[in-house]
């Protein structure tokens, strides 16, 4: 394992933790504010939980920034081992923190109100681990192109790999390297009408096989990680939908009654956030 100054590291990331509190404390406002705006007091967790998204996706780029700046503090060079080794076991770190402490948040309002828990639990492991996923896939990419150059003679910055260490001695208010930026995360609307575009391409492999309703557990098998069928499992009403494809004209609105079903919003929110983004042009021919 390379060495790391943890201490550096946590002092120098006090200011972003203190944001990420402050955020976060925001979060019930925020989701009874939309539950406002919709009428749907079924929006209030999955709003609560999207709210905590994109404040730990802010935080997360604080820690991915004063990471790296302690690692050139000390002279060395942003390598692959660092961002599989350090930078990654610090964001993984956080992202199961944060689970926790959002989860326990679901908890004690539930037990507060009596509201149901399960559908919100579900929806907050199903956001951290795609969170999880998408942060690994980013970092595993930059490893394995800085090994490359590297591999050319070439460090991060592009300079030769002799010149590339920056000095210890290097002023502390200096201006800082500039750092690789983590990807804006997408809008609720985007993501929810990227949902409807890839339910439809599933729904369109599904229908010719859904001959009747016998043909589901043999489909689901054929098919085991459609969002179509985990939705199902999580929404017992969905699965009369899978199995009737057959005698559904419209593709398009099955897709975004289900995509409504599985993000917890009213079907309208879903056909306005489809109608704002575009049909793909994949997509633009679905009605069979």
């Amino acid at each position: 394992m390379e060495s790391f100054d943890d201490r550096h590291f946590h002092l120098k990331l006090r200011p972003a933790v203190k944001r990420l509190h402050k955020e976060a404390g925001k979060c019930w406002a925020g989701a009874r504010a939309e539950v406002k705006v919709h009428g749907n007091e079924a929006r209030l967790f999955p709003a609560f939980i999207d709210s905590h998204m994109e404040a730990l996706r802010k935080y997360l780029e604080e820690v991915d920034r004063v990471c790296r700046e302690v690692r050139v503090m000390d002279g060395n060079a942003v390598t692959p081992e660092f961002i599989r080794n350090i930078l990654l076991r610090r964001v993984s770190e956080v992202i199961a923190a944060r689970k926790g402490a959002i989860g326990h948040e679901v908890d004690l309002h539930a037990m507060r109100t009596g509201e149901h828990k399960q559908g919100a639990r579900h929806h907050l492991a199903f956001e951290m681990s795609r969170l999880l996923e998408d942060m690994a896939n980013h970092y595993e990419v930059e490893a394995i192109e800085i090994h490359k150059r590297r591999a050319d003679g070439l460090a991060v910055s592009g300079v030769p790999a002799s010149t590339a260490a920056v000095s210890p001695r290097k002023p502390v208010n200096s201006p800082a390297p500039k750092l690789a930026k983590i990807a804006k995360p997408q809008s609720r609307s985007s993501r929810r009408a990227k949902a409807v575009a890839k339910l439809l391409r599933e729904l369109r492999m599904v229908k010719p096989r859904m001959h009747n309703e016998g043909q589901y557990v043999r489909v689901e098998r054929e098919f085991p990680n459609y969002l179509i069928f985990r939705i199902a499992q999580r929404d017992s009403e969905v699965r009369p939908w899978i199995e009737s494809v057959q005698d559904r004209r419209g593709l398009v609105g099955l897709a975004q009654e289900i995509a409504a079903r599985h993000f917890n919003v009213s079907l309208t929110t879903v056909k306005t956030d489809w109608s704002h983004r575009g049909k793909p042009r994949r997509c633009a021919k679905t009605r069979r």
